[in-house]
């Protein structure tokens, strides 16, 4: 094992300014890590005067988030007013309900609204130790290992207050500290205004898709003119019918099996890889081609449609990419071939992701867990189209909006990069 006085105390990436080794000491010699508070079960509600922190406001990689619905509120005021948190104060997981969470850190984005639990370790820094510095210094692949490490159990991990004080840390002068925190909250603020311009784009673009497809708002022919009314037809007359098992789905869960998977060959598209509008490229699995043969009627090839027959959410539907000549759908996946003589499959495509679509495949869809949605009925959801030149005008302007999405995920993408590159070579 590297001990704390082996390694070299100076960071890659440096201000000019700044020179000398960092100083060495156990975390716990520069801050104190308290316990949460045991909130009572029996008042937690859904709505209330305060929100109880819980793992699942942590982000994996660090930093806060809402829980939407899923928030717990408490609604008895008879405790220590110590658990009533601070703006600016920094928590960190020490029970791994999810995989990587432990030593996972947040910062109270509001004074007086959140509690502090248990299971949830507050930092409280001295003097030696900026606490937004301690924040950003939270989230470096370094500290997180050394913090994951000090956590033991099987089915979950725990740590505790101890343990992590006890973690060797690295750290500069303060003034060095104020500049380091500074600058990665720049950029983390970058990354905020990012992440908000897609957000309320892609939220524009589900109001407009709500009128399009209501339909509210009406496009017009190149003469200014209104197309003509609006028509319904049922899912299965949407395929094309001049290409074989051009509506289809995927295998028997026995004609595929993980013995079948290969190390190359054809590319086998699992739930994981069926985005709502988005094909995720980043979960690979292969067979070989004989087995792709043998398995023909479930072969699907670039720039067609699969949807999901299980949630969340069911019926999700994108596009194949043109990435591979063909691939294979495992046993959740429905292929569709859109007939482009009476159909814009863009338009297809985006009337699959719309609420209207959504809702109705959710009704027809079983289980109680985790829905899923049969072709049969599938086949019968009822599909409202204007004629096809309209189809045309929806989808593309659709699709203008989601090269801007594209556009912005990219942005951030790339700066949620550059950010990480920084925290690896800015600390030591």
């Amino acid at each position: 094992m590297i001990k704390a006085k082996d390694v070299v105390q100076v960071p890659k990436l440096r201000f000019p300014e700044f020179d000398g080794e960092w100083a060495t000491k156990k975390l716990g010699d520069t801050s104190k890590v308290k316990h949460g508070f045991a909130f009572k079960g029996e008042y937690f509600a859904s709505k209330g005067k305060y929100i109880v922190l819980t793992p699942g406001n942590f982000n994996p990689e660090g930093g806060f988030r809402y829980q939407g619905g899923k928030e717990k509120y408490y609604t008895n005021s008879n405790f220590p007013s110590e658990y009533i948190l601070q703006k600016g104060e920094i928590l960190t997981v020490m029970t791994e309900q999810a995989v990587g969470l432990i030593g996972s850190a947040l910062i109270v984005p509001e004074s007086g609204i959140f509690l502090h639990n248990q299971r949830l370790g507050l930092f409280q820094t001295g003097p030696e130790i900026i606490r937004i510095f301690l924040f950003h210094y939270l989230k470096t692949i370094k500290l997180r290992i050394l913090l994951s490490n000090t956590a033991a159990g099987t089915k979950v991990r725990h740590t505790s207050p101890q343990k992590i004080e006890s973690v060797n840390i690295f750290y500069p002068t303060l003034p060095e500290q104020q500049i380091i925190a500074s600058f990665l909250s720049e950029v983390d603020q970058k990354i905020q205004q990012l992440t908000r311009k897609k957000e309320l784009l892609e939220q524009y673009k589900r109001g407009v898709m709500q009128k399009i497809f209501s339909p509210e708002i009406r496009f017009k022919d190149e003469n200014g003119k209104d197309y003509p009314d609006w028509e319904d037809a049922k899912f299965e007359k949407i395929a094309d019918k001049s290409v074989k098992w051009s509506i289809t789905g995927g295998p028997f869960g026995s004609d595929l099996k993980s013995e079948d998977y290969t190390e190359s060959g054809v590319r086998i598209i699992q739930l994981q890889n069926i985005g709502d509008g988005i094909f995720y490229d980043d979960y690979k699995i292969y067979t070989s081609e004989e087995k792709a043969d043998s398995l023909i009627a479930c072969n699907i090839f670039p720039n067609e449609i699969i949807l999901s027959k299980m949630g969340d959410p069911v019926a999700r539907a994108c596009f194949i990419p043109d990435s591979n000549s063909r691939w294979l759908m495992a046993s959740d996946g429905i292929r569709l071939v859109v007939d482009k003589r009476k159909y814009d499959a863009k338009y297809i495509h985006e009337y699959i992701n719309s609420p209207l679509f959504r809702r109705i495949a959710f009704a027809l869809s079983t289980g109680t867990t985790r829905k899923r949605i049969g072709l049969g009925e599938l086949k019968k959801i009822p599909i409202m189209h204007p004629c096809l030149e309209e189809q045309k005008q929806i989808g593309n302007y659709l699709l203008n909006i989601d090269k801007k999405i594209e556009s912005l995920q990219t942005q951030l993408t790339q700066t949620q990069t550059f950010k990480k590159g920084l925290l690896q070579q800015m600390y030591v």
